[in-house]
């Protein structure tokens, strides 16, 4: 260090800028990671999100239709239950095959256009629709578990990117802190270092007019030998 040194405080703020700016590009640095995992993970989260969509929405469906079988939606519900039933393939089949039925065993005895007949087909019809709606409902009423898994499925994808943001946020704070703290402290370093700077001008000054004092005061000029008046 030289004289002049300590007459400047520019070697002292130097190094309290670098050190902020060093600070600030850590932070910088720091969100900017955090942010592209954050995307990242964002990105992740919908791609499962999508693949949950189709199954929620069939399962979504096939609870609806429950509720409208057990006439929950009204009668609007129930006809609309009622309609979806009939036109199902198994209704469908499983009817048709016992009025076939029917329809032999009334032509082999000779009774297929009689009143028994009429009777006999209404019995089947009425009979089937009573056997097989039941099995219907039992089907259905298992798409309220599919829909509710479907649906805690979702919402644990959503918590998981909630906690993932709120974590992010955390660190980022975090990091918005320390690199706070530390300008704050390199900038009471700097000025904890032009007081020293001061300080030692003051001195220096002080030292000087002792120095004079000393030199032009009570005994401090010695008369040099050999000179005459």
């Amino acid at each position: 260090m030289s004289l002049m040194d300590l007459f400047s405080d520019k070697n002292e703020k130097a190094a309290a800028d670098a050190l902020k700016a060093g600070f600030q590009t850590g932070k910088t640095d720091a969100y900017g990671e955090i942010d592209k995992g954050v995307a990242g993970a964002n990105t992740d989260y919908a791609a499962a999100l999508g693949l949950y969509q189709p199954l929620a929405e069939t399962y979504g469906k096939g609870s609806s239709m429950y509720a409208d079988a057990l006439g929950l939606n009204g009668a609007a519900g129930n006809a609309n239950a009622t309609s979806a039933y009939q036109t199902s393939p198994g209704y469908q089949f499983s009817l048709d095959q016992a009025l076939q039925a029917v329809e032999r065993r009334a032509g082999a005895q000779g009774q297929l256009g009689s009143g028994q007949t009429g009777i006999d087909t209404i019995n089947t019809a009425h009979g089937i629709a009573n056997q097989d709606y039941g099995n219907w409902l039992e089907r259905l009423s298992g798409y309220d578990g599919k829909a509710l898994g479907a649906a805690d499925s979702q919402a644990n994808i959503y918590g998981g990117m909630a906690g993932m943001d709120y974590n992010a946020g955390n660190a980022k704070a975090g990091y918005g802190w320390n690199a706070a703290t530390g300008q704050a402290q390199a900038q009471a370093g700097y000025e904890a270092g032009k007081d020293q700077t001061g300080a030692n001008i003051i001195g220096a000054a002080l030292g000087g007019v002792s120095s004079a004092a000393k030199m032009f005061g009570g005994g401090g000029f010695t008369q040099p030998t050999g000179l005459m008046y």
